[in-house]
């Protein structure tokens, strides 16, 4: 559920850029990160780095419709 709420997300960000304030969009972003973390850290450890690396980037830029995607892909494929 949380990997099709990631790439629901992704498609609303490419369908509405700028909607949503940079701060907010971070924000969020870090929020639904640490939930995909918890989800996944026990099922595909790998993924730490991927974690840890958009937690920083999102501190500094916002996140884009791929940063999404890409975690959500991850959580599809790990999670079935």
């Amino acid at each position: 559920m949380l990997g099709a709420f990631f790439a629901t997300y992704a498609k609303f960000l490419e369908a509405n850029p700028g909607l949503i304030p940079d701060k907010e969009l971070q924000r969020h972003f870090r929020w639904y990160l640490h939930r995909f973390w918890r989800r996944i850290r026990k099922q595909a450890p790998e993924n730490l780095l991927a974690y840890i690396g958009a937690l920083l980037k999102s501190y500094v830029r916002s996140p884009q419709a791929s940063d999404y995607r890409r975690f959500g892909e991850i959580l599809l494929k790990n999670t079935g």
